[in-house]
């Protein structure tokens, strides 16, 4: 993917997270919107603005998540783990197949498959890498808009990859096309649409490993 291409991507994953945020459509249907906007916006015909596309397609955004609750956490858990790499896939471009060996969705839990040295070469990049992979896909297949660090040491954790020191100061801070949100315990990771639009090219450099 050329430069201009990859930048073009990047600012239509931001324009299409935009309208979907400012529709006001409830946190556990922002996914699949999402998903509908993105497809209107990188649509070769006449696509209607932002704001209007996704008022057209909350309807079917709805319907794709009606059985889903208004609580986070038990959204996350209604979510089924084809449903969730679907809407991955849909999102970044990504294989489903590509995603089932990297990625695992267990009650809620985005959990990685294969031993930690697939992440990285350092603690550094394999927590980094953890990261990334845990953060977009919990946004684009859960329609959660950052994640706690929590969340995020838990992963690196089970990948060997969790550096206490370093981890919250050094490790998530500096993660290109991604921001750090709130303070101290409250603190959470969002991918942006630079950290999207790299998703595809993070995988491909899990698989090869």
């Amino acid at each position: 993917m050329t430069s201009d291409a990859t930048r073009g991507l990047s600012g239509s994953i931001d324009l299409a997270w935009a309208a979907v945020e400012a529709s006001g459509v409830p946190e556990q249907m922002r996914s699949a919107a999402f998903s509908e906007v993105l497809r209107s916006v990188l649509s070769p015909a006449p696509a209607p603005a932002p704001a209007q596309a996704a008022t057209a397609t909350l309807p079917d955004a709805k319907e794709a998540n009606s059985k889903a609750t208004t609580a986070a956490d038990a959204r996350a858990s209604d979510l089924s783990e084809p449903e969730v790499l679907r809407l991955v896939s849909e999102g970044t471009g990504v294989s489903i197949v590509d995603l089932e060996q990297v990625i695992m969705v267990d009650d809620g839990v985005v959990k990685l498959h294969g031993v930690h040295t697939k992440f990285g070469d350092s603690t550094t990049k394999q927590a980094r890498t953890v990261a990334q992979i845990v953060c977009v896909v919990r946004k684009l297949g859960m329609g959660a808009s950052d994640t706690p660090y929590d969340i995020i040491k838990a992963a690196c954790e089970s990948k060997h990859c969790y550096d206490s020191k370093n981890f919250a100061t050094v490790h998530l801070p500096k993660i290109s096309g991604f921001v750090v949100k709130g303070e101290k315990s409250n603190r959470r990771l969002e991918a942006k649409g630079a950290g999207i639009a790299a998703f595809p090219a993070l995988i491909e450099t899990v698989l090869a490993a």
